[in-house]
């Protein structure tokens, strides 16, 4: 019919584009816990990897298509930051466009941690020498062709990093004090010129933040001023810094005592000097102290940190305090937020605003007072008290903090303090109030959100057989009305499935419950539906027996007849039905699942060919009144995977052999099967009843051996069935293949010589593509059963000779083989070929139960240790002497042509007592018996004589080899001339 054929190929990109790959950028520098982005800093090793696929219009009709399309990878270095002394600790989560991974291998990549002396990576050093470069100092993470999926772009990535400043014991945030230190003095990355002698004493600093939980995680991304940085700092951790005595110090606001993480700080608020007008400088007004109250209503009542959130991937969050007396007062004046990112934890941000927002609002005075030189060891945010009695002020021993220090044209001291409201500068915390039972109904009540959802892959036996999830939510608000239900497939993009209007009655079971056989009158299932704030009732036996108290535990269905409260929200359960619908009856912990099933359950289904993948499921809540809808964006999603174990897997596709069957081994492949766990390859002979072996796997293929073929018995046609079984060793019809391998056809021109001692077959060369080599067949009797003769096999050589024969007329059959089998039965032998030996060098053929030992034997003696196969026949047993092995034992040996070693079958065994040769590293044995060196040699080339002994004649099937004393000896009792 002449179909058209089409070829479509997309375009080949030729370079990699990236997110980010810039030169100058500041290496950031962390401390805590934070999220960095990174920068591109090598790359190379571009590959387009082509993916071709060709459909074809069918038998009869021509044409078809033929579509490629491309991948990509790319070897890459992604440089995040500096590792300090010691490099970071490590990467906790990896953030790639919008998944989230917790591992680097689950990401593809690997870590550098930055330690000055970190290694250079190995595939640099290997592939890229010229720019094998160790990056001191700096933690990257890499990877070896990484994958750029079909767009030939670098994912955007970011990670969550633990660095080596920390405060320990569990606590993953840093001491501002550690974090101020390491910035300013460290020998890599610090402030220049900056020594440690600059820093004045920090631990009554430090000592302040631990107790108060002001832990910081600051990341530097970006140039800035370090006086900005410090700003921010101090701004979060409620202290001033100011520099005397030619040093930094830092000196926090803090008036009252505080406990936390293991340490306790109390203030000190006793005044360095009560100052008096006898101490103070009075101007010529007569006054010794000026001061400049703010009005309250001028000062900002609302005060906002913008921080940001560790538990929300470190997004921005807003941290408030506010004043409610004053907003009441003086109405609402709101402060832009105030940036202090290095807060990463919302409850230190909540800590740290409300103690800015008091000193935002009540710090309001500021006093101006004059000091003669002998008090210069005076220091900003030293507290002194004054006191006057002949201006107009009339202080007495007011408490005031210094904040500036300068000196007039006089040389007289100038300061400039501010007054200390005591209790102020320490966080309140502050009680909630719960509501009365009084208390009027309220359209705008918030909802509630859903206690933690149950949610399973419905049975198939009450779907039937469709693939459906079943949702039992339930909320313990008061004011929850219901939800609605968003799915996805990606966690990003969300669809409506529908509405809850009801709860569902779930919880957990609060006793095991053991195994029983339908009915069981003798176990109780002790459930707590406290979370969805369920109630249950009794039933009668009909309606149990019909499914109407039907409950889920586990994956066992069950129904009760009587529900017996037990206290609040918990009930005992009796008289059951186990194992109800299909289901299987089992035991079941403590804290299983119980889901009543009943209307109230929500159900969706999915199509089959998402089986596998997870989603993941949102339900905003909305209140008794249909309103106050929850923002779903705020929500975290629940997860479920689609994988019920009872959905079949699709009928395997595509049988075929992996390619033609040659050599030593009969590959099979199929198409994937969809929702296929495992895979059964059963290879049947030709009546398709007689099974030979079974190969399970979890791949869609299957390889069968010509080593298991001889433990199994050899066929030169088989049947393969193919079965895909879900988890459960569910299998839909089998798929079944029939595949022949024909032996190589009968030689021409055999022909056979005969000498005064040896014998010789010869024919043309077989043009078999499969040749494995040749073999001959002989006795001293026409119209012999080959299969008990004995035989020399030729590695490719149609030439094959026999040694040493006694005088007489003998009569041989020569074949090609192939890498299969050498077995005679499947062979095309060629018609019997007649020699004559004339004069004789020895006994009779000693072959295939034609002849024992004697100087033509070849056989070892019977205390050689010979390599058996292991129990499971996989791999090397025990070695057991000759005398105790046994037709019907297993050895491990090499096959004399494909070389594989495997386990064979001892065929046959006798004993006789026969002159032997002795040689070094090797058995005593028979003059004509072969070892294999780099060929097979006799034992008198390389042995003496040694007397006699009795000696053990072995016949292996197949491999026609078995290793006796550590070296492989030779089976057949005529020269192989391999």
């Amino acid at each position: 019919m002449g179909g058209k054929s089409t070829s479509t190929t997309s375009p080949k990109l030729n370079g990699l584009q990236v997110q980010s790959s810039t030169l100058g950028l500041p290496i950031s520098l962390g401390w805590g816990r934070g999220r960095m982005k990174c920068n591109l800093i090598w790359y190379n090793a571009f590959t387009a990897i082509p993916h071709t696929t060709k459909t074809s219009a069918g038998k009869g009709l021509g044409g078809g298509s033929k579509n490629t399309t491309y991948t990509y990878t790319a070897s890459i270095i992604l440089g995040i930051c500096e590792g300090g002394a010691s490099g970071i600790q490590g990467i906790r989560t990896i953030y790639k466009d919008t998944a989230v991974l917790t591992t680097l291998s689950a990401a593809g990549l690997s870590l550098a941690t930055g330690a000055a002396t970190q290694p250079v990576w190995g595939y640099l050093t290997s592939k890229f020498p010229a720019q094998a470069i160790n990056y001191s100092g700096i933690a990257y993470v890499y990877a070896q062709d990484y994958d750029l999926a079909d767009s030939a772009t670098l994912s955007n990535h970011s990670f969550e990093i633990d660095f080596a400043t920390q405060l320990g014991g569990g606590v993953c945030d840093a001491d501002p004090k550690d974090i101020i230190t390491d910035f300013l003095t460290n020998a890599a990355y610090g402030v220049p010129m900056w020594g440690s002698g600059l820093i004045g004493d920090l631990s009554d600093y430090s000592l302040y933040c631990r107790a108060n939980n002001l832990l910081l995680s600051p990341m530097l991304e970006s140039q800035s001023s370090a006086a900005s940085i410090l700003e921010e700092w101090l701004t979060a951790t409620n202290a001033a810094v100011f520099w005397s005595e030619g040093m930094l110090k830092i000196r926090p606001y803090g008036d009252a005592a505080a406990t936390g993480n293991s340490v306790t700080w109390a203030p000190n608020l006793t005044p360095v000097y009560d100052l008096t007008e006898d101490d103070l400088v009075v101007d010529d007004g007569g006054n010794a102290v000026s001061i400049e109250i703010v009005d309250q209503s001028d000062a900002y009542n609302i005060v906002q940190f913008e921080f940001l959130d560790r538990s929300q991937q470190y997004n921005v969050g807003i941290a408030t305090a506010q004043d409610l007396d004053n907003i009441v007062t003086y109405g609402r004046r709101k402060q832009d937020p105030t940036t202090v990112h290095c807060i990463c934890d919302a409850a230190i941000a909540r800590k740290a605003v409300q103690l800015y927002g008091q000193r935002v609002l009540y710090t309001r005075e500021k006093y101006t007072f004059k000091l003669p030189w002998n008090f210069a060891l005076l220091e900003p945010t030293d507290l002194v008290t004054l006191t006057t009695t002949t201006d107009s002020l009339l202080l007495n021993r007011v408490l005031v903090r210094i904040t500036e220090i300068g000196e007039d044209a006089d040389g007289l001291l100038s300061i400039t303090a501010e007054g200390v409201p005591v209790g102020t500068a320490s966080a309140a915390l502050y009680a909630s109030h719960s509501s009365g039972p009084d208390r009027q109904p309220n359209a705008a009540d918030t909802p509630g959100s859903v206690s933690t959802p149950a949610l399973i892959n419905a049975p198939t036996s009450l779907t039937n057989g469709d693939p459906e999830i079943w949702c039992a939510v339930a909320s313990p608000s008061p004011n929850w009305g219901g939800c609605e239900v968003w799915v996805s497939v990606d966690n990003v993009t969300y669809s409506r499935a529908g509405t809850v209007n009801g709860p569902a009655r779930h919880g957990v079971l609060t006793a095991a419950l053991a195994n029983h056989a339908d009915p069981d009158t003798a176990n109780t299932i002790a459930v707590d539906l406290t979370a969805s704030r369920g109630e249950l009732g009794s039933a009668t036996a009909a309606e149990a027996n019909a499914g109407g108290s039907l409950c889920i535990v586990g994956d066992e269905l069950v129904t009760y007849q009587t529900a017996t409260l037990t206290g609040t929200g918990t009930y005992n359960l009796t008289t059951l039905r186990r194992g109800f619908a299909g289901t299987l009856p089992a035991s079941h912990a403590v804290g299983q699942r119980f889901i009543r099933l009943d209307d109230a359950v929500f159900k969706f289904s999915y199509a089959s060919l998402n089986v596998g993948s997870t989603i993941y499921v949102k339900f905003p809540s909305f209140n008794v009144f249909g309103l106050e809808l929850q923002d779903i964006s705020t929500l975290s999603p629940y997860t479920v995977s689609l994988t019920p174990s009872t959905a079949l897997p699709d009928r395997v596709t595509g049988l075929a052999l992996a390619h033609g069957w040659d050599g030593s081994s009969l590959s099979v492949v199929c198409d994937p099967s969809t929702r296929a766990v495992t895979y059964k390859f059963r290879f049947y002979l030709a009546d398709r009843t007689t099974l030979k072996r079974e190969i399970v796997t979890s791949t869609p293929a299957a390889t069968y051996t010509s080593a298991l073929a001889a433990q199994d018995g050899v066929s030169r046609v088989y049947h393969v069935e193919v079965l895909a079984s879900n988890a459960a060793g569910d299998a839909p019809p089998s798929s079944w293949l029939v595949v022949t391998n024909n032996a190589p056809p009968a030689v021409s021109s055999p022909a056979a010589t005969g000498g005064t001692t040896n014998g010789t077959m010869t024919c043309t060369a077989s043009a078999d593509p499969d040749l494995a080599g040749y073999v001959m067949f002989y006795s001293s009797t026409s119209g012999f059963n080959p299969s008990t003769s004995g035989g020399v096999l030729s590695a490719g050589i149609p030439s094959i000779t026999v040694y040493g024969l006694s005088a007489g007329t003998y009569y041989g059959r020569i074949a090609a083989y192939d890498g299969w089998t050498a077995d005679p039965a499947f062979l095309n032998l060629s018609a019997e070929q007649t020699f004559t030996i004339s004069t004789g060098g020895g006994s009779s053929p000693g072959g295939g139960g034609d002849g024992g030992g004697g100087y033509n034997g070849r056989c070892v003696i019977d205390s050689a240790l010979i390599l058996m196969a292991d129990a499971g026949r996989s791999g090397p047993g025990i070695q057991k002497p000759a005398s105790m092995v046994e037709v019907g034992d297993w050895v491990w040996t090499r096959h004399e042509v494909t070389q594989a070693w495997g386990a064979y079958p001892v065929t046959a065994i006798s004993f006789s007592l026969d002159p032997v040769f002795h040689a070094e590293g090797y058995p005593q044995a028979t003059p004509r018996h072969r070892f294999w060196l780099d060929r097979w040699v006799m034992m008198e080339e390389i042995g003496v004589a040694a007397g006699e002994a009795r000696v053990a004649k072995i016949t292996v099937g197949d491999a026609h080899t078995y290793v006796s004393d550590g070296v492989l000896s030779h089976n057949y009792k005529v020269q192989p001339t391999l």
